[in-house]
């Protein structure tokens, strides 16, 4: 039976975690389905790209990860205090990395940089933030809800495609680095 995460990850802690999301209903993630003879491995792209891209916002550090046919695994060392350590401009602009928007788009330089001054004048949203960007959950949340929304397009349905548990790490919790 699948725990949830928020029952198992320190979120004042780093550590070393098994994470993983697969597929609710009978569906292929990525490689050919025998009953409809679709090939859907071009979908391994979008979860590669979309984890190493996301690595680079979140506080997690990607070791390894592997795409199967329903489901991936994530292996992560997550410190969910570095970004404590961040500028408030580092948080500011990773979040908008992470959410993007229409502020990632040349045009909208000017309103990108008005976001991000807007952010840094709220302290309570830089907490926010913070934290979020330290997070596991919001990290497979991020990868997972496009993903998921680009398939339901694609198979014209609606509702969960992703189910996700996790295992924890044979590694203890570092608490100190």
């Amino acid at each position: 039976m699948a725990i949830r995460r928020s029952e198992l990850i320190d979120p004042d802690n780093a550590g070393y975690y098994h994470l993983i999301s697969r597929c609710v209903r009978r569906t292929f993630l990525c490689g050919k389905d025998p009953e409809t003879n679709k090939d859907y491995n071009y979908r391994r792209q979008w979860i590669e790209s979309r984890i190493l891209e996301l690595a680079n916002y979140f506080a997690i550090e990607v070791f390894s990860y592997a795409v199967m046919h329903n489901h991936y695994h994530l292996v992560v060392y997550s410190d969910p205090k570095l970004p404590d350590t961040w500028s408030d401009l580092d948080v500011a602009d990773k979040w908008l990395n992470v959410f993007p928007g229409k502020f990632n788009n040349p045009k909208f330089k000017t309103q990108r940089d008005l976001k991000i001054q807007a952010i840094v004048k709220e302290p309570e949203l830089l907490t926010k933030y913070r934290e979020r960007l330290g997070s596991i959950s919001w990290l497979m949340r991020r990868i997972n809800e496009p993903l998921a929304k680009k398939s339901n397009a694609e198979e014209h349905c609606k509702g969960h495609f992703w189910d996700s548990f996790l295992r924890p790490a044979k590694t203890a919790y570092i608490t100190s680095m």
